[in-house]
């Protein structure tokens, strides 16, 4: 008995402590950047999109084709930081983002860039190509104000035919009155022609005979 229990005290349970490391360990968090493309010749081609901070201008320069329907060269582009002057032009295009982004900027406003493009035109006398790209703003804008005439010219037809409509119900009506009226009338002619045919027989049948 007493080795039982001198064993039961030696097989002591221990606790696991786990460990205070993660066990994945996080990244930094990403960072989104609000990107605002600006075209030198054509505003109908400005356009914005998120891009992650550690993407290369590069990626934006394949975006900037896109647009134009492979119509540029990317060794024909130029791309300027900010405002387009010499000094903001970017030479190397495998920069990443972020690291163009200023250091003093607004940690609560969120992170946005600004880049202008220019291209050299190809020299083609296709005229698919040299025809200018839509302006979808301007189509839209088009659609909705033929969609507004179309609109007000079936309410203005609308209107017409109500007025016309009214106008032959109303001539309808004057017809009509000026029928009874004018049947009235002759049925007081007809009353006076018989009441004064009525009175003269009267007083010839009064008078005495000879």
């Amino acid at each position: 008995k007493k080795d039982s229990k001198e064993g039961k005290k030696k097989s002591g349970w221990t606790p696991f402590e786990p460990s205070e490391d993660p066990i994945l360990q996080r990244g930094p968090p990403e960072l989104w950047i609000m990107v605002r493309v600006r075209s030198i010749t054509w505003n109908v081609m400005d356009f914005s999109l998120l891009m992650l901070a550690e993407k290369p201008v590069l990626d934006l320069v394949s975006h900037i084709e896109e647009r134009h329907g492979g119509g540029i060269i990317a060794s024909d582009l130029s791309i300027y930081k900010d405002e387009v002057h010499p000094r903001n032009l970017l030479s190397d295009l495998w920069q990443t983002l972020g690291e163009l982004l200023p250091e003093s900027r607004d940690q609560a406003g969120g992170a946005t860039l600004t880049f202008h493009y220019d291209f050299k035109p190809i020299a083609t006398d296709c005229a698919i190509v040299l025809r200018a790209p839509n302006n979808l703003k301007v189509e839209i804008a088009l659609a909705e104000e033929k969609a507004a005439a179309t609109k007000g010219a079936a309410r203005r037809s609308s209107v017409d035919n109500s007025v016309a409509r009214q106008s032959i119900d109303n001539t309808g009506a004057n017809g009509r009155r000026t029928s009874l009226r004018r049947r009235e009338e002759a049925n007081t002619v007809t009353s006076r022609v018989d009441g004064n045919y009525l009175s003269n027989r009267t007083s010839i049948s009064s008078q005495p005979k000879r």
